[in-house]
């Protein structure tokens, strides 16, 4: 059943008789269910957490995240588990710290937010992405190529257009693209995964990509195909022609993120203290190969 199905006929009173404790997230599957665990969670937090890092207000880091400028005409729409939902540690909300404007979050239980973000994707899904490892995910190499064939293509340009496309890397740089990104840990992801394209099947596109270098993410991985959520959008930005420094810059962030976690001295020591709570939960997936 998934988070968005009805409750079966007596299965959430069986549920609501249980013992505290032994609720755990794991018997949140029903969409009733996950709604009222995201209600509980944000009326619990948000007096004392700040709405955009989710930290403690009292150790906030946004001011020590500056809003970046994209060269490529992007946008980016975050699918993530309502678990990870206003987790400190989580890395997919410096997305809308850095690019507020660019960037929109969906959370996965939350009612009215599937419909949403298929709303968001069918605006203009020939130039959507889904950034997600599956059977069908093409590479980056590839996507730019067919980006570039796109941006070639005098049918879909018409007579007379002005399209400006960069011949280095194969993007036309005044198309808007959208980049959808699961923000979970593999065993929620993948059926994130299966939901989104039941709605969209093959419409929007998927890339996996081919990270080289090790995770800079607060948890200690040993491989480098898993990286985190922002490390996946910032390698693909960088297969796409984005600057170097913006690319950089977000791996910065979640360096910067680590280090609020763990009370680290960062321009503003005093005001960044050791953080307790839960959210170490890192999207790992994104650079692992479909078997």
């Amino acid at each position: 059943m998934s988070l968005t199905d009805d409750v079966e006929p007596g299965k959430q009173s069986s549920l609501a008789r249980k013992p505290k404790a032994e609720r755990s997230l794991e018997y949140y599957t029903s969409g009733e269910l996950s709604h009222r665990y995201i209600e509980d969670k944000e009326n619990r937090l948000k007096a004392s957490r700040c709405p955009n890092c989710w930290h403690d207000k009292y150790h906030c880091c946004c001011p020590l995240i500056k809003h970046l400028t994209f060269r490529l005409d992007v946008r980016f729409l975050v699918y993530q588990h309502y678990t990870d939902y206003l987790n400190a540690g989580d890395d997919a909300k410096l997305l809308w710290c850095c690019a507020p404007s660019r960037t929109k979050l969906f959370v996965y239980g939350k009612k009215g937010h599937d419909q949403q973000l298929s709303e968001e994707c069918l605006k203009d899904p020939k130039n959507t992405v889904l950034l997600f490892p599956s059977d069908q995910a093409i590479t980056a190499e590839d996507f730019l190529e067919l980006r570039s064939q796109q941006a070639r293509s005098p049918a879909q340009d018409g007579p007379g257009s002005t399209r400006n496309t960069n011949a280095q890397d194969g993007c036309a740089s005044d198309v808007p693209l959208t980049v959808v990104v699961i923000d979970a840990t593999w065993r929620h992801a993948k059926a994130m995964h299966r939901k989104f394209c039941k709605t969209h099947g093959s419409e929007i596109p998927q890339v996996q990509l081919s990270p080289t270098a090790l995770s800079v993410y607060a948890r200690t991985q040993s491989q480098p195909d898993r990286i985190c959520t922002v490390e996946a959008v910032a390698l693909l930005l960088q297969n796409l022609g984005e600057e170097q420094t913006n690319c950089d810059a977000l791996v910065d962030y979640v360096k910067l993120n680590n280090r609020a976690l763990k009370g680290a001295v960062v321009k503003r020591e005093k005001d960044l203290c050791l953080y307790e709570g839960p959210g170490a939960n890192p999207a790992w997936y994104f650079g692992r190969r479909h078997k």
